[in-house]
């Protein structure tokens, strides 16, 4: 048990966001949140799943969410997306607690049983987040993480170091000040967050150093966003945030946009 941390961390929500995947959040991310040592104040499930399964969604999440964490089913009847959703999670709690602490878990991915009393057992009346190792299981083989150095905006500009959803633990009042996350992008939603919130006043990062959430990659599954998509939301991350770049930011991006995901060059003038 990770003693005092109720002090700082008063109000912890946990937010998940689903579109159609009920396995998963039925065998894998629901199941890690309920064993958690450390009790959350809410667990809010934003569900952006076709009309047809949200019933079974609902009856779901209320199964395997104990009645002790609070579970709350919310529904996205707006524009789909998980940023939008995201956003609906993130408003609902911010009006319960202003400054209350929000902790975000993707449907596919897992924590491990002390994860939530970890982060907030960092928390303090100084920092804005904190951020947990992620462990990548890719196509099921889990991959050696090694703990990253502190991270910086241009690391985000250039490409991701290791901050995704699962192991955002960070002060609603920051997301509120940083405007939440763009609706309006194709992709990259964690890299625009982390810029946006590491170019804050005043904003200060910890980060864990420990790993307490798996990242599952398939890339079969993946490879759904390299095409046009994600090439469009590559040059919406370009047009957004070119003016932070370095030269050096800016050939490091280019050249990984190619590399990896084959956009030419000449998008990113």
């Amino acid at each position: 048990m990770h003693v005092g941390w109720r002090e700082v961390a008063s109000s912890v929500s946990v937010l998940i966001t689903t579109h159609n995947r009920i396995d998963l959040l039925r065998d894998r991310s629901l199941p890690s949140v309920s064993c958690q040592s450390q009790k959350p104040t809410q667990v809010i499930l934003v569900d952006d799943s076709e009309a047809g399964q949200r019933e079974q969604v609902k009856q779901v999440f209320f199964e395997l969410i104990p009645g002790s964490f609070n579970p709350i089913y919310l529904e996205n009847n707006h524009s789909h997306g998980a940023a939008k959703a995201w956003n609906t999670g993130i408003q609902w709690a911010l009006e319960k607690e202003p400054d209350g602490w929000v902790a975000i878990l993707d449907d596919d991915d897992a924590w491990c049983p002390d994860h939530l009393g970890i982060c907030a057992s960092q928390a303090s009346e100084e920092v804005s987040a904190v951020i947990s190792g992620l462990v990548t299981i890719l196509n099921g083989n889990k991959l050696e993480w090694k703990s990253p150095a502190p991270f910086s905006v241009s690391d985000f500009l250039r490409g991701n170091p290791g901050w995704q959803g699962s192991n955002t633990f960070v002060r609603g009042s920051a997301l509120a000040a940083a405007g939440f996350f763009d609706e309006a992008l194709h992709c990259t939603h964690d890299r625009d967050l982390a810029v946006r919130l590491l170019s804050l006043p005043g904003f200060s990062l910890k980060q864990t150093g420990v790993a307490t959430v798996e990242y599952f990659l398939d890339t079969g599954r993946e490879a759904l966003t390299t095409g046009e998509r994600k090439k469009e939301g590559l040059i919406q991350f370009w047009r957004k945030h070119c003016h932070r770049m370095t030269h050096q930011d800016k050939v490091a991006f280019r050249d990984r946009a190619l590399a990896l995901f084959h956009v030419p060059l000449e998008c990113f003038p």
